[in-house]
């Protein structure tokens, strides 16, 4: 059987990002319940292709380096 996950259901999308932030950076957040929760699991590709930007290991030019995400709010 396929995996099916609903993500218009606000607690399920709580719990998974919570859970996300957790296994993949080791942050421990608290997601507000009268707050916008952040779709992560759909915005996750991306932020881990910033990271690796970001990693100058990956590239070997640069000692440290930073990075400006300006979102649109949508």
């Amino acid at each position: 059987k396929k995996a099916f996950f609903d993500f218009t259901i606000p607690g399920a999308l709580k719990a998974l990002t919570t859970a996300l932030l957790q296994a993949d950076w080791n942050l421990t957040v608290e997601l507000l319940d009268d707050k916008l929760v952040p779709a992560l699991p759909l915005r996750l590709n991306y932020l881990h292709w910033i990271e690796d930007l970001l990693d100058p290991q990956a590239h070997g030019r640069v000692e440290s380096a930073r990075g400006l995400d300006i979102g649109a709010g949508v």
